[in-house]
Protein backbone atom coordinates (compact mmCIF):
# COMPACT_ATOMS: atom_id res chain seq x y z
CA UNK A 1 0.00 0.00 0.00
CA UNK A 2 1.63 3.51 -0.68
CA UNK A 3 -0.04 6.56 0.51
CA UNK A 4 1.12 10.35 -0.36
CA UNK A 5 0.40 13.63 1.04
CA UNK A 6 2.20 16.87 0.69
CA UNK A 7 5.75 15.79 1.32
CA UNK A 8 5.14 12.45 2.76
CA UNK A 9 5.43 9.05 0.98
CA UNK A 10 3.94 6.21 2.82
CA UNK A 11 4.89 2.36 1.41
CA UNK A 12 3.49 -0.11 3.72
CA UNK A 13 4.31 -3.89 3.70
CA UNK A 14 3.51 -7.08 5.03
CA UNK A 15 6.23 -9.11 6.48
CA UNK A 16 5.15 -13.15 7.52
CA UNK A 17 8.96 -13.71 8.95
CA UNK A 18 9.30 -11.22 11.04
CA UNK A 19 11.68 -11.63 14.52
CA UNK A 20 11.12 -8.75 16.57
CA UNK A 21 14.66 -9.51 18.52
CA UNK A 22 16.78 -9.61 15.20
CA UNK A 23 15.14 -6.50 14.17
CA UNK A 24 14.86 -4.05 16.79
CA UNK A 25 18.21 -2.06 15.40
CA UNK A 26 16.76 -1.79 11.47
CA UNK A 27 13.61 0.44 12.64
CA UNK A 28 13.12 3.93 14.14
CA UNK A 29 10.19 2.63 15.65
CA UNK A 30 9.03 -0.67 16.86
CA UNK A 31 5.25 -1.04 18.36
CA UNK A 32 4.38 -4.45 19.67
CA UNK A 33 0.74 -4.63 18.98
CA UNK A 34 0.10 -7.20 21.94
CA UNK A 35 2.58 -5.82 23.75
CA UNK A 36 4.77 -8.58 25.03
CA UNK A 37 2.01 -11.66 24.83
CA UNK A 38 3.08 -14.34 22.46
CA UNK A 39 0.21 -15.35 20.06
CA UNK A 40 1.97 -17.37 17.97
CA UNK A 41 2.53 -14.65 14.96
CA UNK A 42 5.31 -13.44 13.17
CA UNK A 43 3.62 -11.22 11.31
CA UNK A 44 4.30 -7.47 11.01
CA UNK A 45 3.43 -4.21 8.87
CA UNK A 46 6.66 -2.17 7.90
CA UNK A 47 5.92 1.14 7.06
CA UNK A 48 8.80 3.52 5.19
CA UNK A 49 7.81 6.94 5.50
CA UNK A 50 9.65 9.42 2.85
CA UNK A 51 9.91 12.80 2.97
CA UNK A 52 12.37 15.54 0.94
CA UNK A 53 15.37 15.07 3.52
CA UNK A 54 14.97 11.56 5.33
CA UNK A 55 13.45 7.78 5.07
CA UNK A 56 12.22 6.14 8.72
CA UNK A 57 11.11 3.00 9.06
CA UNK A 58 8.42 1.38 11.65
CA UNK A 59 7.66 -1.68 12.32
CA UNK A 60 4.13 -2.90 13.90
CA UNK A 61 3.98 -6.70 14.73
CA UNK A 62 2.30 -9.01 17.27
CA UNK A 63 -1.16 -9.13 15.19
CA UNK A 64 -1.79 -11.95 12.82
CA UNK A 65 -4.57 -10.08 11.58
CA UNK A 66 -2.30 -7.41 10.29
CA UNK A 67 -3.22 -6.58 6.31
CA UNK A 68 -1.63 -3.59 4.10
CA UNK A 69 -4.36 -3.39 2.29
CA UNK A 70 -6.63 -0.82 3.39
CA UNK A 71 -4.68 -0.70 7.18
CA UNK A 72 -4.16 2.71 6.75
CA UNK A 73 -4.40 6.06 6.24
CA UNK A 74 -2.81 9.49 6.00
CA UNK A 75 -4.57 13.46 7.15
CA UNK A 76 -2.70 16.28 8.37
CA UNK A 77 0.73 14.47 8.50
CA UNK A 78 -0.98 12.29 10.77
CA UNK A 79 -0.73 8.35 9.60
CA UNK A 80 -3.64 6.30 10.88
CA UNK A 81 -2.73 2.60 11.35
CA UNK A 82 -4.97 -0.23 12.15
CA UNK A 83 -3.17 -3.18 13.85
CA UNK A 84 -6.20 -5.13 14.71
CA UNK A 85 -7.17 -4.86 17.74
CA UNK A 86 -5.38 -1.21 17.82
CA UNK A 87 -5.14 1.86 15.84
CA UNK A 88 -2.28 3.65 15.97
CA UNK A 89 -1.90 7.55 15.26
CA UNK A 90 1.92 8.56 14.14
CA UNK A 91 2.84 11.51 13.78
CA UNK A 92 5.22 11.87 10.82
CA UNK A 93 7.57 14.77 10.93
CA UNK A 94 8.52 12.87 14.10
CA UNK A 95 7.62 9.40 13.88
CA UNK A 96 5.97 9.51 17.64
CA UNK A 97 2.77 7.82 18.17
CA UNK A 98 0.61 10.30 19.59
CA UNK A 99 -2.76 8.14 20.17
CA UNK A 100 -3.47 4.46 20.66
CA UNK A 101 -6.45 2.94 21.24
CA UNK A 102 -7.52 -0.91 21.91
CA UNK A 103 -11.17 -1.01 19.76
CA UNK A 104 -13.77 -2.83 21.82
CA UNK A 105 -15.45 -4.79 18.89
CA UNK A 106 -17.16 -8.26 18.04
CA UNK A 107 -14.71 -10.12 15.89
CA UNK A 108 -11.66 -8.83 13.75
CA UNK A 109 -11.02 -5.96 11.60
CA UNK A 110 -10.35 -5.27 8.50
CA UNK A 111 -10.26 -1.85 7.18
CA UNK A 112 -9.52 1.71 7.87
CA UNK A 113 -11.62 3.97 5.83
CA UNK A 114 -11.08 8.49 6.18
CA UNK A 115 -14.57 9.70 6.47
CA UNK A 116 -16.13 13.48 7.28
CA UNK A 117 -14.34 14.22 10.79
CA UNK A 118 -13.39 10.34 11.77
CA UNK A 119 -13.28 7.41 10.56
CA UNK A 120 -14.67 3.86 9.60
CA UNK A 121 -13.42 0.84 11.02
CA UNK A 122 -14.72 -2.59 8.61
CA UNK A 123 -15.27 -5.10 11.06
CA UNK A 124 -16.12 -9.49 10.60
CA UNK A 125 -19.13 -8.30 12.61
CA UNK A 126 -19.35 -4.78 13.51
CA UNK A 127 -19.20 -1.54 11.08
CA UNK A 128 -17.62 0.76 13.94
CA UNK A 129 -17.98 5.39 13.21
CA UNK A 130 -14.89 6.94 15.01
CA UNK A 131 -14.13 10.79 15.51
CA UNK A 132 -10.76 12.41 15.06
CA UNK A 133 -9.74 11.25 18.85
CA UNK A 134 -10.72 7.35 17.54
CA UNK A 135 -13.12 7.78 20.29
CA UNK A 136 -16.45 5.46 19.06
CA UNK A 137 -19.82 7.40 17.94
CA UNK A 138 -21.43 4.55 17.08
CA UNK A 139 -21.02 0.02 16.15
CA UNK A 140 -23.76 -1.45 13.72
CA UNK A 141 -24.45 -5.13 13.82
CA UNK A 142 -25.91 -6.93 10.90
CA UNK A 143 -27.26 -10.69 11.37
CA UNK A 144 -24.15 -12.27 9.89
CA UNK A 145 -20.35 -11.49 9.40
CA UNK A 146 -20.06 -8.87 6.60
CA UNK A 147 -18.80 -11.13 3.87
CA UNK A 148 -20.57 -11.26 1.05
CA UNK A 149 -21.09 -14.62 -0.47
CA UNK A 150 -21.73 -13.65 -3.75
CA UNK A 151 -18.50 -12.56 -5.17
CA UNK A 152 -19.77 -9.01 -4.31
CA UNK A 153 -18.97 -6.47 -2.05
CA UNK A 154 -19.38 -6.84 1.71
CA UNK A 155 -18.37 -2.87 2.26
CA UNK A 156 -18.43 0.06 0.13
CA UNK A 157 -18.75 3.46 0.98
CA UNK A 158 -20.80 6.15 -1.70
CA UNK A 159 -21.81 9.86 -1.71
CA UNK A 160 -23.57 9.38 1.50
CA UNK A 161 -24.18 6.12 2.64
CA UNK A 162 -22.34 2.80 3.96
CA UNK A 163 -23.59 -0.36 1.51
CA UNK A 164 -22.88 -3.89 3.87
CA UNK A 165 -23.75 -7.07 2.45
CA UNK A 166 -23.81 -10.20 5.15
CA UNK A 167 -22.91 -13.88 4.72
CA UNK A 168 -26.76 -14.32 4.38
CA UNK A 169 -27.49 -12.32 1.25
CA UNK A 170 -28.98 -9.79 3.88
CA UNK A 171 -28.58 -5.94 2.14
CA UNK A 172 -27.94 -3.14 4.64
CA UNK A 173 -27.55 1.14 4.37
CA UNK A 174 -26.17 3.08 6.72
CA UNK A 175 -25.93 6.83 6.71
CA UNK A 176 -22.62 8.50 8.24
CA UNK A 177 -24.50 8.65 11.54
CA UNK A 178 -25.00 5.32 11.78
CA UNK A 179 -29.24 5.42 10.52
CA UNK A 180 -30.30 2.11 8.89
CA UNK A 181 -32.28 3.72 5.47
CA UNK A 182 -31.94 -0.01 4.02
CA UNK A 183 -32.81 -2.60 6.06
CA UNK A 184 -32.81 -6.39 5.03
CA UNK A 185 -36.09 -7.85 4.06
CA UNK A 186 -37.68 -9.54 6.49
Amino acid sequence: MILNEGRYKVCINRICDFNPLESKDDYDLMIDAFEGSDNGSDAALVIRVEDSTVTKTIAIYGSWSLSEDSSAVINDGILTILADPKIYQIRLYDISVTREKILDTLGSNFAIYKVLSGYLIQGELEITRLDENLNTIWCFEGKDVFVDNCNGQAFEIRNDRIILNDWQDNHYELDFAGNLIAEPAI
